[in-house]
């Protein structure tokens, strides 16, 4: 009766060390599972940084082509400035020409 008590007290304790291997084994699955999703989300956000980051670089290209732009705009409104403001004065010179030699034209009549 005793070697069959022990017999069955080590079948029982071979049953539980088994279920706590397998319990064991379960957990393992889980845990590679939860690390492999870790490493999924880790993944996706380095891609959502890169593209982030790549969206920052066109975005700062873009904003150095627009002042680029307006650098050269203000440019042309300069030159376009000083055209006009030669033009005006030789205008006026002209104007003043002018103006001189009438005067000298009806003084000369006046003479005559």
């Amino acid at each position: 009766g005793s070697l069959l008590r022990l017999l069955d007290n080590l079948l029982r304790l071979l049953g539980s060390l088994l279920r706590l291997l397998y319990n064991l084994l379960r957990l393992l699955g889980s845990l590679l599972r939860l690390l492999d999703n870790l490493l999924r989300l880790l993944d996706n956000l380095l891609r959502l940084l890169g593209s982030f980051l790549r969206f920052l670089y066109n975005l700062l290209r873009l904003l150095s082509s627009l002042l680029r732009l307006l650098g050269s705009f203000l440019r042309f409104l300069y030159n376009l400035l000083r055209l006009l403001s030669s033009l005006l004065s030789s205008l006026l010179r002209l104007l003043g020409n002018l103006l001189w030699l009438l005067g000298n034209w009806l003084r000369r009549l006046r003479i005559l």
